[in-house]
């Protein structure tokens, strides 16, 4: 049966499960090892900014690879996205949530798009949307395990009609043959709900009270019910991933200075190892993940934006695990994001994930600047990260919420998904689309791509992928295989040759 229900619990949507919340006291109170940042004042700039040529305008984009040409996900102009989530189902399917703020006190809508073929064309699944007033930070996505998974969606609906405030937590199959809603809380002073699920169906949620009272909890029989505790208090953001051993990771910040890493073991939310990592100044947008694995050997990693002691500037420092979260290594800049800054420029939205079907980790942070660069990089081990970065999109990227990244099997590698700065367009992008070939024609702006080269009617640039101009002029210029960026007086464009 297809499901034509639209928005949060109400009418005749029915409202089924049972949540437990426990708070009798902070589930912190397990011994606490503490360790503190080992931070300098030159703990900024040890590599290089991506290169532009002198010529080239302080505005001007860097021009370094692009995994290939962006696919357009969402191009319908009918406002601006206000927030991305995005998860892959085993066979594939790329789901991304796009949160859409409707004006004044009309309804917000949490867009559901699907991708089957690895990321090339996508569709708008109408029955698997979420209509109602919505709050900025209340959204989060995850696709279950199976052949037709359920798809779980949280919200935190922030409404003064009768059906009330509060999060909600909504499983919907993917074909539209069954669905369900649960009331996780029901008043105004929640947010930031996040949801984590894992090779058995066991689903990991977090959530913050206006309070500052951080909640972890866990269901074992796909949504339907579930077991919530308070975690902490004092708390800002948070965080939660969940592994297919059971083995799950909350990570919090506390008090705007420390972030704390709790480890715990399903079906149990109970902490079992608490680390707290000291920084000398103010994080924000924690976000952790972890390998799967036996817990004695299992990686993980936490990133952060970090407001920077001596620069007041923000960048992103990281901990990580070698042995199941037992034990973290001291909080530290993240290598690959370890270049000096423009003045005013910072990151933002610091991102880190590993799918519980890919063998690497994935980061995706927004660096704020002239042009808002999303960056991506990778690694093997929770510690490799020190060569991978390259940045990613095509357009000027969305400051008011972050980019997402995932392993999408279709692309064979990281896949990412972002917003366009102040526009409806929300672009993808994939590891091995830079296998994508451009037209044997018109590229754009005058452009033509020939055997050999491109022709050109009028002067333009050429960028190789390591942001060096390697010719310029008009006519025919002679260019190697690879992946370029041609540079006009109309705009710019890329070039793939083989």
């Amino acid at each position: 049966m297809a499901i034509t229900a639209e928005g949060l619990p109400g009418g005749s949507e029915p409202l089924k499960g049972t949540v437990r919340v426990h708070e009798d006291a902070p589930d912190d109170r397990a011994a606490t090892k503490v360790i503190r940042a080992k931070i300098s004042y030159n703990d900024m700039g040890l590599k290089s900014l991506p290169r532009m040529d002198e010529n080239d305008k302080e505005d001007d984009a860097p021009f370094t690879l692009l995994w290939g040409l962006d696919v357009l996900i969402r191009d319908v102009d009918n406002g601006t996205p206000s927030g991305l989530v995005m998860d892959v189902a085993d066979n594939g399917d790329i789901y991304v949530g796009i949160l859409m703020k409707g004006p004044g006190t009309d309804d917000d809508t949490l867009e559901i798009w699907r991708s089957t073929d690895g990321g090339y064309s996508w569709s708008r699944i109408d029955y698997l949307k979420v209509v109602g007033e919505i709050d900025h930070n209340g959204i989060d996505l995850a696709v279950g395990p199976g052949s037709n998974p359920w798809l779980y969606v949280v919200v935190n609906r922030d409404d003064l009609s009768s059906i009330g405030q509060g999060i909600y937590f909504r499983r919907i199959r993917v074909d539209g043959s069954a669905y369900d809603w649960v009331t996780i809380v029901e008043e105004d002073t929640v947010e930031r709900p996040r949801i984590s699920v894992n090779n058995d169906g066991h689903i990991a949620i977090t959530y913050v009270t206006n309070g500052t009272g951080v909640y972890r909890g866990i269901s074992t029989d796909e949504g339907l019910t579930w077991s919530i505790g308070l975690a902490s208090t004092g708390v800002t953001w948070s965080e939660i991933y969940i592994s297919d051993n059971g083995r799950g990771y909350h990570a919090y910040v506390v008090a705007n200075t420390t972030v704390r890493v709790v480890t715990f073991n399903a079906p149990s939310y109970s902490a079992d190892d608490v680390t707290t990592l000291e920084l000398p100044d103010t994080a924000r947008h924690v976000s952790v993940t972890a390998s799967g694995g036996a817990v004695s050997s299992q990686e993980a990693v936490v990133v952060w934006a970090n407001k920077h002691i001596y620069t007041n500037v923000w960048d992103v420092h990281y901990s990580y695990s070698t042995d199941g979260g037992e034990t973290w290594a001291a909080p530290d800049v993240f290598e690959p994001t370890n270049f000096p800054y423009p003045y005013g420029d910072y990151m933002n939205y610091p991102y880190v994930h590993r799918d519980r079907n890919a063998s690497e980790f994935g980061f995706v942070v927004t660096f704020v600047s002239s042009w808002d660069t999303v960056f991506y990089a990778f690694a093997s081990s929770a510690n490799g990260w020190s060569t991978s970065l390259i940045p990613i999109n095509d357009h000027n990227g969305a400051t008011s919420f972050g980019a997402v990244i995932d392993y999408c099997p279709g692309t064979g590698g990281g896949c990412i998904v972002y917003g366009e700065q102040a526009s409806y367009r929300v672009w993808f992008d994939g590891w091995n689309f830079t296998e994508v070939q451009e037209e044997p024609s018109q590229v754009g702006h005058g452009i033509v791509v020939v055997s050999g080269g491109i022709k050109t009617s009028s002067n333009v640039r050429v960028y190789s992928v390591d942001g060096r101009m390697v010719a310029s002029g008009k006519g025919f210029i002679g260019l190697k295989r690879g992946v370029y960026l041609v540079r006009s007086a109309h705009g710019t464009v890329k070039v793939i040759l083989r």
